[in-house]
């Protein structure tokens, strides 16, 4: 059948005028097995021009590709550049950047005086033969009199030594910090355990200062135009402060207190009234623009101490009674007379 098959081949390739086909050498070997074709995709039915210009846009995406990632990381890191430039606006204008690097400056000197805690102990000689003033700063303390101010760590040891030079010096504590003052002059500075971090003059002489737990400073001075001025700083001494210009009315601050959210403050002033003293407890809030309640004293009745015990009461501690005050209203929750 092969044969028959091959001479015919022959006779066609005679009459079309080809040459015969020659026969595949015999071998003795077993044919391989024919492999698959590969299969080819169908021909395209659009024309060549068509075919040239779909062709074009995948030849030209591959160099484009790492232009294309090139700009996406670029995209990428002015989109973070933006979010940290709002974070950080917004952050200094609420106020929360001064209060995260005044914390990180006072984890720096706790760490500080742990490690040079050898050697220390209680209790500790200070020095200070005739204290003006002690009062508890970070687990320590700072004493001072009339030259000198001695700063104490937690652990006992002797920090350091002050010579503010005032002729009438003063302090207010705020947890790890404090404000050194000249009652008979018109400047501050305000001190870490370790170090100083600000200092300022003003116009008028200093009455009283007072400071809240994170830092924010409240310092009252005379005016020329008012009974007297209050202002309030935040922990890193920036920007505006809140302001409080006090008329002869109101009177003359003579004790502060903040309360725990740094914003509010209790203000105790003293007026002439009908040729006699009145003290008036008056809250105040840096975050608002008006005056809030008031507490009206006993005619006569000297104030010694005011002091928050809670977000709703204040403690005012008179010469003759004391006094638990609402923040709300101002009204008396309760009373003591010493009789």
């Amino acid at each position: 059948e092969k044969e028959r098959l091959e001479r015919r081949r022959r006779m066609l390739a005679r009459e079309r005028g080809e040459a015969p086909p020659t026969p595949p050498p015999a071998s003795k070997q077993q044919p391989e097995r024919e492999r698959p074709a590969p299969e080819r995709s169908a021909p395209s039915t659009l024309p060549p021009k068509e075919q040239g210009a779909a062709a074009a846009p995948a030849a030209t995406l591959r160099p484009i590709s790492p232009i294309l990632r090139r700009r996406q990381r670029r995209r990428r890191i002015a989109v973070v550049l933006v979010v940290l430039i709002i974070a950080a606006v917004m952050a200094v204008g609420s106020g929360l950047l001064g209060t995260s690097i005044a914390m990180l400056g006072d984890m720096t000197d706790s760490i500080s005086l742990y490690l040079n805690r050898a050697g220390a102990g209680w209790p500790a000689n200070t020095g200070i033969r005739t204290p003006t003033q002690v009062e508890p700063l970070a687990g320590g303390f700072v004493e001072m009199d009339n030259e000198d101010v001695a700063v104490y760590s937690a652990y006992g040891a002797k920090i350091r030594t002050i010579q503010p030079g005032y002729a009438r010096p003063a302090l207010a504590v705020g947890n790890t910090r404090f404000v050194l003052y000249n009652r008979a002059g018109k400047e501050l500075t305000v001190q870490s355990r370790t170090r100083q971090l600000y200092a300022k003059s003003f116009n008028n002489a200093i009455m009283l200062c007072e400071m809240a737990q994170n830092g924010t400073l409240a310092v009252v001075t005379e005016s020329d135009r008012y009974a007297a001025e209050v202002m309030v700083y935040d922990a890193s001494f920036s920007g505006d402060p809140f302001t409080w210009k006090l008329t002869s009315t109101d009177g003359t601050p003579i004790a502060l207190s903040f309360a725990t959210d740094n914003h509010r403050f209790a203000a105790a002033t003293v007026a002439a009234r009908d040729g006699q003293l009145r003290t008036t407890v008056r809250m105040m809030n840096t975050n608002s623009d008006t005056a809030g309640p008031f507490y009206v004293a006993d005619t006569g009745s000297v104030i010694l101490k005011l002091k928050w015990i809670s977000s709703s009461r204040v403690l005012a501690v008179f010469d003759s009674y004391a006094a638990i005050i609402n923040v709300s209203d101002g009204t008396e929750s309760a009373r003591y007379d010493y009789g």
